[in-house]
Parts: structure tokens; sequence; C-alpha cells
């Protein structure tokens, strides 16, 4: 069964087909593929690990010796990100069983605006992951062949999966230390669902950009986490030296900035062998 805390990322008027795509998916009522609502697809999403060690832009090396963050669904878009070079285009309403599960978004279509376009992917279980662990699944997803471009990233509170503990509550939990010439500074910084509600009040990020991709067939869906880039603009030199303490105001408020920005979350595919 669906919990709540995946259920408040899904739009209101895509709940009442949740029912209807289970039955779709196990083959209850399953009809041929035509060219408008594409091909059932299997997804198996999975998430890329981050570097331990890396540099800032001020110069100070960070050692990360913990990076968890606590996963919502996932979905997936034919929409340009903001990223692509080009401002994205309305397009009409899509009459695909998944784009009207999740949502399809085509009101908004102001120049300099991402408009997500046609729904063709999602993965619904939440999760906890280890983002310095080399790979890590996140589950089997689902979708519909077609042109892919942005996705959707969205965060759960409370936690749930394996992690869940050692967050604690929190949406991401970072731990490490920082040094520069002769300074070292060690820090742990605690990222809440209320840090990084959209305006909207959800818990998610929209546009982020999947390396486009015209899927028609199962295969791995890969998610890389920017975490170097996180702290890009992160003031490290305002962390007191000493034992680690939390991030103090200011840098922690550059932290969370850059962690919602779109652009820190990066998608793949990769077609399963055959």
């Amino acid at each position: 069964m669906t919990s709540p805390s995946i259920l408040r990322n899904v739009p209101r008027r895509a709940l009442a087909a949740l029912a209807a795509l289970a039955l779709a998916a196990s083959g209850c009522g399953d009809a041929a593929p035509d060219t408008t609502t594409g091909r059932r697809v299997a997804l198996e999403v999975r998430v890329v690990g981050a570097p331990k060690t890396f540099v800032t832009k001020q110069g100070w090396e960070v050692s990360l010796t913990k990076a968890l963050i606590a996963t919502g669904p996932l979905y997936f878009f034919d929409g340009e990100t903001l990223f692509a070079g080009a401002t994205a285009r309305a397009r009409p309403p899509s009459v695909d069983p998944l784009a009207w599960l999740l949502g399809e978004r085509v009101a908004h279509a102001h120049p300099g605006h991402y408009v997500a376009g046609a729904a063709r992917g999602e993965l619904l279980p939440a999760s906890s992951v280890d983002l310095l662990a080399a790979d890590t699944p996140l589950g089997e997803g689902r979708g519909l062949s077609g042109l892919v471009r942005s996705a959707t990233m969205s965060f759960a509170s409370p936690p749930s999966g394996a992690l869940a503990g050692e967050l604690g509550g929190h949406v991401i939990v970072l731990e490490g230390t920082a040094k520069k010439g002769g300074e070292a500074r060690a820090f742990r910084a605690e990222v809440d669902a209320a840090d990084l509600l959209d305006a909207s009040g959800r818990l998610q990020i929209e546009g982020c950009p999947f390396k486009e991709v015209d899927l028609q067939s199962d295969g791995r869906v890969t998610l890389s986490v920017q975490v170097a880039a996180w702290f890009a603009e992160v003031e490290l030199e305002l962390v007191p030296p000493g034992p680690a303490s939390k991030l103090a105001d200011v840098p922690r408020a550059e932290l969370v900035r850059s962690i919602k920005g779109a652009d820190r979350y990066r998608f793949a595919f990769e077609p399963k062998p055959k």
C-alpha cells in the first residue's frame, strides 16, 4: 500500500488513477502498445556514489565522513530543463495514463519557466541513501516509452528505509572536515523538511536534468547527487574551530540554498543489456 508520506507528493487529481495504473502494471486490462500511450517499460533506479573528498571554490579541501539523504518519489518527464539551452515549450495535454497519474503541467509556460510536459516514468517508494556508497539501489520504477529530458527529485519526511534511524528525523545529514592552509574545521549539517519545501509546500525539486534519451526498453535510471556542488558557496571559515559543531546560520543557509538547485540532481538512462 502506498504510504501517506508518498501521497503528499502526488497531485490530488492523480490519486484517483493510482489503482487503475496498478492494475494495468499487473497485466489486468493490458492493451497492445500504440503511439498514443507508449509501451510500458521497467526502470531499475539506483544512486551513484558521490566523491568523499573535493575542493571548494574558496579553496577548502572537504572530506566527508557522512552524507545521508531521505529520498521520496522520483518522476521523469519529456519537458526540457532550464539548463538545456532552450526555453521549454508548452505542449498539448497528454492522454498518457502515466501523465494523468503524475499530473502533466502545461499551465505556466511563461518564458524562462520549466514546463514538465508529458510524464514518462516514476519511482514511488521512499528510501534513505548513503551518498558516499559506491552504488545504491532505490527500487523498481515503471514508465512509458518516449522522450525523457527532465525529472523531479523529492525528499521524504519522516525518513524511511535502512538509514532512517541515522537520519534521526532529518532529510539530509552531512559530517566531515574542511582544511585550508593551516586551518581545519569539523562540521555537522542537518537539513530538515522545512528547509526544502518549494513554493507550493512540497518536498520536491522540479526541472532536474535527465540526459536526453528516447526511452524504448527496460533499463536502469541512475541518479547522481552533486554533493560537492552543495558546498560551492558555503563559507566554511565561519565554522568555529575545534570539535565538530553544527553549521552556523550563514553557512547553513548557503548550503540549503545550493541543495535546492535543480542541477544538483542529474539523471541518466542505460538500456538493459540484451
